[in-house]
């Protein structure tokens, strides 16, 4: 291989932090796992380091998809963008335009998901604030 291949012990998504070794060397079949990367530099073996956030899961009831109360927890890498997928505006429970939840909403839509958008966790956060933001100056 060319470069320096070293394995991470996380996994984004719902997992979060794995068991496995940080260390140096060559993949072995853990890169199917996704706990190896191969990189060009030393710096693909530093410490990663987990963080929560969270993604609306959706199930679909009177032919139209709802997004649930209770928010999961997700998992991702620290200073990067959490995932989320999401119902398109048009997806249906059925035939060409059928969504297929995937990881109870956390993560990007798999490639070549049908109805499916990715949405970054943060567009849930400052969808709640912006408004705030602007009751707050209204009231000045």
């Amino acid at each position: 291989s060319s470069g320096i291949n070293a394995e991470w012990p996380l996994r984004p998504g719902l997992s979060g932090m794995t068991g496995q070794e940080y260390g140096c060397g060559d993949c072995a079949d853990e890169a199917a796992a996704g706990t190896c990367v191969e990189c060009a530099t030393a710096e693909c073996n530093k410490e990663m380091k987990a963080v929560e956030f969270e993604c609306s899961p959706y199930t679909y009831t009177d032919s139209k998809w709802t997004e649930g109360e209770t928010k999961t927890k997700c998992f991702k890498l620290e200073g990067t963008d959490g995932k989320c997928n999401t119902p398109a505006s048009d997806a249906t429970n059925e035939g060409d335009t059928k969504f297929t939840p995937a990881n109870k909403g956390c993560g990007a839509c798999a490639d070549g998901a049908i109805k499916c958008e990715t949405v970054s966790s943060a567009l849930g956060l400052s969808a709640l604030l912006l408004p705030l933001v602007a009751a707050f100056f209204a009231l000045c």
